[in-house]
């Protein structure tokens, strides 16, 4: 066995040796023979060696003198260069980028000393559109994408060079980057006109795309470039910036360009342009933002339009789905009124029948039950809490029925013990809410398992519940607080939150007992060890964000 070893190198020593070798062979190797192992030798190397490489050969590339580039080495420049955008970036770094357009440079540049088999093409510009575009370099990055495809469209129809004629991807890249930019701005306000807050002359991602949708139709309808004309996806990017916009017309711009993808699509025929629900979705998306008055009666509106054109019309392309749905009753909820609030439990109750039916395409979740449960809470009426908690047991029953995708969470319990809390009405009312409260709250504890532990909120918010639903000096009060303080220490989660409740609802001799002598600011670390309190406790897959206490 000890011979073996000697003479037998392990695997890990046959990789190194392997490395090696083909490092050295690598350095050994002609120009001219390096596109035979880009892909291979690129993919097989460790993330970190191939950054190394990628480095080395694209200086070997450039160093070689101008007009004697083969045609070997001309081949391996486009799949160099996708290397470079496969390549990760590191905050916001564009040097994949650069290195792709230094690439593409020497193309050119080859071309230009003589070299006749130095062509740059579409798909090397869509490459370096690429670099810039995955960057994420903010309206740096964006405006290098518009002037690559602006150059590209110069080069096609000024000087009538066809092999790089841009394409829709060309576009379609180009837009994504702006799509970028608009995500990395800053959170700040921008005027009536779209334009950033700071200085008037820049427009506003938002108004920028939609200029150059404008462009790529005005080129494919004046003949200058039949492969310019948008489809929907091209479409969808405007209208997702838009929903992102900060500018307070943004979901009436929305629309318009909705239409406007509408008309463009029945002048054209062409199918690719049809508006999708994702194009919809983006329209509601911008009013939820908005937080307009006007953004509920918009939703609905909307959402009828939807289900006209696909049930009357047949359209299946604009079918409302999961995230059609939880984004109106998220609108619903910032209404905060009994109206708005039994609209959406409407909503809900129509897809939980249609969920039992076996019609919906797609599984109901814990987002959607949690928007219409805050709908309640936050609608401020005397008995909300009834609804709130009979939304609950629904999801709950949803769930026990095999629906995993609607499993509860700790937002809705918590969310319904805030309605509890909130509960307006008169001494017997309140004695009811708060039975409510806590039989929600002892429900989580007990299948904690199941749907999560109660946070800090949950526990603030049950405090909050004692304070405002029980009097003053009552046993139960005393006891409830004792009660919830004691899990919520031994839980870990006394943060500011929790400690602002508790020394509303106790006296002060109360409340250096319940904290057992310490003092405020020197808590045991085990007390606080699962706060996380710069969450600010929000919660919204797919954009719908919201708070679960009111």
């Amino acid at each position: 066995m000890s011979s073996n070893r000697r003479t037998m190198p392990t695997l890990a020593v046959t990789m190194a040796m392997a490395m090696m070798t083909m490092t050295a062979a690598m350095h050994m190797m002609t120009a001219s023979s390096t596109s035979l192992v880009v892909e291979a030798y690129a993919t097989a190397l460790p993330k970190a060696r191939q950054s190394a490489w990628l480095k080395q050969i694209t200086a070997d590339i450039r160093s070689q003198p101008l007009g004697e580039l083969t045609d070997e080495d001309i081949a391996s420049i486009p799949r160099i260069m996708k290397g470079w955008t496969a390549r990760p970036n590191h905050a916001q770094s564009t040097e994949n980028a650069v290195a792709v357009e230094r690439l593409l440079k020497r193309v050119v540049d080859e071309r230009a000393a003589g070299n006749k088999n130095a062509i740059a093409t579409t798909e090397d510009y869509n490459c370096l559109l690429e670099g810039w575009a995955k960057s994420r370099g903010g309206a740096f990055a964006a405006q290098r994408c518009e002037s690559i495809v602006r150059q590209m469209e110069h080069l096609y129809h000024e000087k009538g060079d066809d092999h790089v004629q841009p394409n829709l991807c060309s576009f379609k890249t180009m837009l994504m980057a702006w799509r970028h930019a608009e995500h990395n701005q800053p959170s700040k306000a921008r005027n009536s006109n779209g334009h950033d807050g700071n200085d008037a002359g820049n427009e506003s991602p938002a108004i920028h795309s939609q200029r150059i949708l404008e462009w790529m139709v005005q080129l494919h309808q004046s003949g200058k470039n039949e492969q310019a004309l948008p489809d929907s996806d091209c479409f969808d990017i405007v209208l997702q910036i838009w929903s992102h916009s900060s500018d307070e017309n943004a979901p009436i711009y929305a629309e318009q360009l909705l239409g406007a993808m509408e008309r463009l699509h029945r002048e054209t025929g062409a199918a690719k342009l049809s508006p999708k629900t994702t194009s919809f979705n983006a329209v509601l998306a911008a009013w939820m933002r908005s937080k307009s008055d006007q953004a509920p009666r918009r939703v609905i509106e909307i959402l009828s339009f939807m289900d006209h054109l696909y049930h009357n019309e047949g359209n299946r392309r604009v079918k409302p789905d999961a995230y059609s749905y939880s984004t109106i009753i998220s609108t619903l909820g910032q209404q905060a009124d009994e109206v708005s609030a039994s609209k959406a439990e409407l909503i809900l109750r129509r897809l939980l029948k249609q969920h039992r039916e076996g019609v919906l395409d797609w599984d109901l979740d814990a987002v959607l039950f949690n928007s219409a449960i805050n709908c309640w809470t936050r609608s401020d009426v005397s008995g909300a809490f009834r609804y709130a908690r009979s939304i609950l047991d629904r999801q709950i029953t949803c769930y026990e029925q095999g629906c995993d995708t609607a499993t509860p969470d700790v937002f809705g319990f918590t969310s319904v013990i805030s309605s509890c809390a909130s509960e307006p009405g008169n001494k017997d009312r309140r004695q009811k809410a708060f039975d409510v409260a806590t039989q929600t709250y002892q429900q989580l504890q007990q299948r904690s398992h199941e749907f999560g532990r109660p946070n800090h909120v949950t526990y603030g918010t049950m405090l909050k519940a004692c304070i405002r639903l029980l009097p003053q000096n009552s046993k139960q009060r005393r006891q409830w607080v004792k009660k919830v303080i004691d899990e919520c220490i031994q839980s870990g989660h006394v943060g500011e939150m929790v400690l602002s409740r508790l020394r509303e609802a106790t006296t002060h001799a109360e409340f250096q007992q319940l904290l057992r002598g310490h003092k405020k600011n020197d808590l045991p670390v085990a007390w606080t060890a699962n706060v996380n309190e710069r969450s600010s406790y929000r919660r919204g897959p797919r954009q719908n964000r919201r708070s679960a206490e009111v």
